[in-house]
């Protein structure tokens, strides 16, 4: 079987491997797996700030930028922010062209189906928001964010708190909802295809822990976090969309996390993670993944947890 990948390119275009790397050879120390059965020891001793300073060094170039969709005037009302913005390489397609704000982002196994991550939906993405998931049979939706955050609208109210919500080519149903930890609401809803009538269900997990550009309280959160990578895994079979406002933050950390944990539970006995090679990674899929330097020191917190309670 073949194993996830802690430290090397991805497979894919990785021009901060495939440049840099050659130039910097103590990139590829800073990148090679930390043993999990020393994680705590070994993960102290990382110069986190320098790490995250060299991974926004390295992929946020010029040539990464070259890569993006340019936000034309047409695109304009379709970008939350417009300075987040797919790479034309990993961008999720349509069949019917509409644009959408969403990357694909590969499964730590190549048998899996992929993630894709992207923006919290705009009032005018609703209905391509939803098209998406319809497209691509889309089993889970992760929301990491509230529709309103310190005043500010960081979403969309996409989906219905009741009954239902009807847009020009889908009528959205609630059909249950749930709160399995005080952060976190559970939900399924019934998609109608108005064309056709063919009804499909998702489910939905939305998270309020996580404020934007920030972690969630590691001690509350624990159990709330593992709840989400659980789920996740439990879909692995089909596309997941997960999203915060800007998809690429909250997003790109709960992802992180998610490929680390499979990771381990793949590697067994020999297992090594690499935060700096798995967000270096993810930021080859989508720009910016993984926003902040409290994010990136919260991978190593939560993964030091995770280990300790599940694998050590």
């Amino acid at each position: 079987m073949e194993l996830p990948k802690v430290e090397g390119p991805h497979d894919g275009r990785d021009i901060s491997y495939n440049y840099f790397y050659k130039q910097c050879e103590d990139l590829n120390e800073i990148e090679e797996g930390i043993p999990v059965s020393s994680f705590t020891n070994l993960s102290k001793m990382r110069n986190k700030d320098l790490e995250f300073r060299l991974m926004r060094k390295i992929t946020e170039t010029k040539k990464h930028m070259e890569f993006l969709v340019q936000n034309t005037p047409k695109l304009q009302g379709l970008n939350r922010y417009s300075d987040i913005l797919p790479f034309q390489d990993t961008i999720v397609s349509l069949e019917s062209g509409d644009y959408i704000n969403a990357d694909w982002i590969k499964h730590p196994m190549p048998d899996h189906k992929l993630f894709i991550a992207t923006q919290g939906p705009l009032e005018s993405t609703r209905d391509s928001f939803w098209r998406m998931i319809w497209e691509y049979n889309v089993s889970l939706i992760v929301m990491i964010s509230a529709i309103r955050e310190a005043g500010k609208v960081k979403c969309d109210q996409y989906f219905p708190i009741g009954d239902s919500i009807e847009l020009p080519n889908f009528v959205i149903t609630l059909v249950s909802s749930e709160t399995p930890f005080p952060s976190i609401t559970a939900r399924v809803f019934q998609i109608t295809h108005k064309a056709t009538m063919e009804t499909r269900t998702v489910s939905h997990l939305q998270s309020v822990a996580w404020p934007d550009h920030g972690t969630p309280e590691l001690e509350d959160e624990f159990d709330s976090i593992d709840y989400l990578l659980n789920s996740l895994e439990s879909h692995k079979e089909k596309h997941v969309v997960i999203h915060c406002s800007a998809g690429i933050g909250r997003t790109g950390t709960l992802i992180a996390l998610f490929q680390m944990v499979q990771t381990i539970k793949l590697m067994k006995e020999d297992a090594r993670i690499s935060v700096f090679g798995t967000v270096r990674r993810l930021r080859e899929q989508r720009w910016g993944m993984v926003q902040t330097k409290d994010q990136y020191d919260f991978l190593y917190r939560f993964m030091d947890e995770w280990i300790n309670k599940y694998h050590n």
